[in-house]
């Protein structure tokens, strides 16, 4: 067998053992917990769930319509895309559970395929956070700019009345 070509099977191997020992530890944490999915995926499917609620608190309008509309609408249609990504991302990551209901070997191989599912889902599931990051972002520079106007507005309206 030519160098290369012991390279380049060595650098396949380990790759497979790579990726196994990634769906073995996944599979591991998993059959593990209590809930059924790794702490990872726990945490995440908090975090997911808070920023619905937040966004669902946001997305209601509150106040009367004003020179600041724009940065409410922004607001709005932001919250619309993060309803979307974070169902799908609960959704994706509700499917990567194991039952906890589920008991020796039977608990065992479903352990083994959710660990393989979440190694093959890590791209998407950062993707997704990556995406509730940025939208995040966007909502931080609209909420500044709304209390900046507010900010602005307020002396002149408790001096003359004047609504903004």
């Amino acid at each position: 067998m030519d160098p290369i070509s012991a390279l380049s099977l060595s650098a396949a191997i380990l790759q497979f053992v790579d990726f196994g020992s990634k769906v073995v530890v996944t599979a591991y944490k998993a059959y593990q917990s209590t809930d059924g999915a790794t702490q990872e995926n726990l945490t995440l499917t908090e975090l997911t769930a808070t920023l619905q609620n937040f966004q669902a608190r946001l997305a209601a309008p509150r106040a009367p319509p004003t020179q600041h509309n724009a940065d409410q609408k922004a607001i709005e249609e932001l919250s619309a895309k993060c309803r979307d990504i974070a169902a799908d991302l609960l959704e994706l990551l509700g499917g990567l559970k194991v039952n906890v209901k589920d008991k020796g070997l039977h608990r065992t191989l479903v352990s083994l395929r959710q660990g393989y599912r979440s190694v093959l889902k890590k791209g998407k599931i950062a993707r997704y956070e990556k995406s509730l990051g940025e939208i995040a972002v966007q909502v931080n520079g609209h909420l500044l700019s709304m209390t900046r106007y507010v900010q602005l507005c307020l002396p002149y309206s408790i001096l003359r009345s004047y609504t903004c």
